[in-house]
């Protein structure tokens, strides 16, 4: 789960699969979410939108940049 932490703090801009993921961990996707959610108490898509929306919170509050712009920064597709 560490391992998969850290890839998802690296990478939650991009458009990730769950059997992406699970590569990464080297699990049977299944397993990845059930083990994920005991851990954290949400699902791994959940876990990416907070990723983002903390992102996104902070390059609102420190850039100038368009609610746009920080919203593809951050990985949203709309």
């Amino acid at each position: 789960l560490v391992q998969t932490k850290e890839f998802l703090h690296e990478n939650f801009t991009e458009s990730l699969t769950l059997e992406e993921i699970s590569k990464i961990a080297d699990v049977h996707p299944v397993h990845l979410s059930r083990v994920f959610r005991e851990k954290f108490g949400c699902t791994i898509g959940e876990y990416i939108r907070r990723l983002r929306v903390e992102f996104a919170s902070k390059q609102i509050a420190s850039t100038e940049n368009s609610l746009g712009e920080i919203a593809h920064a951050a990985g949203f597709a709309d």
